[in-house]
């Protein structure tokens, strides 16, 4: 069997599904195990709709599966999505190295852009998270699906590259709004 091409970059944000299928997300978890590449797309109210695309892990902690350090099911004894998690798939491409050519200046990195942030943390390995950049309350912070790309301006330790595209034909949903302030996990 040919090992498949490595994905390199993809210009393009997730589009949601129209309906979230909370039986095709049962069985596509159900069918998924500790070290299968796949891709997640969430939709979060902070930093809208994104891909994670990786290697699934289990969480030492809580048992559940998780994807880039994200969620996809609850951890309890039945197999439940976590309710940001609107697609789940099984996906036999790895992730190559991060291209070389594609980092915009960070200078650059606006609210909204439409950015490829490559990844590698223990123990989730190398893992990409497509999105809009959002900014935060903090100067010169972005943050693409939770994760942090920049902080004052330079790049966070464990992120390899940072690939800018900007284009307006999307079916992601709206950008998201700029994070104000953090929010309380008791309030909101």
């Amino acid at each position: 069997m040919k090992k498949a091409d490595p994905i390199m970059y993809s210009p393009t944000l997730p589009v949601p599904p129209r309906r979230r299928n909370i039986q095709a997300l049962k069985a596509s978890l159900t069918a998924l195990g500790p070290g299968g590449p796949a891709t997640a797309v969430f939709r979060s109210e902070l930093y809208g709709t994104y891909a994670v695309r990786g290697t699934v892990v289990r969480s030492i902690a809580t048992g559940g599966l998780l994807i880039g350090g994200q969620a996809l099911d609850t951890a309890s004894s039945t197999v439940n999505p976590v309710p940001d998690l609107l697609d789940l798939t099984a996906d036999p491409v790895e992730i190559g190295d991060p291209p070389t050519g594609l980092a915009g200046a960070l200078t650059d990195l606006n609210h909204g852009d439409a950015v490829v942030g490559y990844f590698e943390q223990k123990p989730y390995g190398t893992f990409t998270v497509t999105g809009f950049a959002v900014e935060a309350p903090t100067a010169q912070m972005y943050l693409v699906g939770g994760l942090l790309l920049t902080s004052k301006g330079s790049r966070m330790p464990g992120v390899l590259l940072i690939g800018l595209d900007r284009f307006t034909d999307t079916n992601a949903g709206p950008n998201p709004a700029r994070i104000t302030r953090w929010p309380d996990a008791d309030n909101d």
